[in-house]
């Protein structure tokens, strides 16, 4: 507690950190996404690959990247509903009273 009685927001500012940090790797994952886009060879890579290999390769690539965007944003999605239902406390209540009930001697 502050001076003032104030409570210090660490609950949103954990969760604003992950939004952030979140927001950064999609940055630089569509960044590389960019990269998968390119259906032509670099110079230096002409000759060591065949060309269908290449395309096969950039298209597993961007398709890679694209189901991680949209895990990555699910899982964002699903944290902040636990971290704002304060859900994991709940649940660490209820593995107590489950195993209270199996085992009365473990109780608190």
């Amino acid at each position: 507690m502050g001076a003032d009685g104030a409570v210090f927001p660490y609950l949103q500012c954990v969760a604003a950190f992950r939004v952030a940090l979140e927001a950064f790797e999609l940055v630089l994952t569509l960044r590389q996404r960019r990269n998968f886009l390119s259906t032509k060879m670099r110079p230096e890579m002409e000759g060591l690959i065949p060309e269908e290999k290449f395309q096969k390769a950039q298209a597993y690539g961007k398709e890679k990247l694209d189901y991680g965007i949209v895990e990555t944003a699910f899982n964002v999605t699903l944290n902040l509903v636990f971290y704002f239902t304060y859900f994991m406390p709940y649940v660490w209540d209820l593995s107590l009273q489950i195993m209270q009930f199996a085992k009365p001697e473990f109780g608190m």
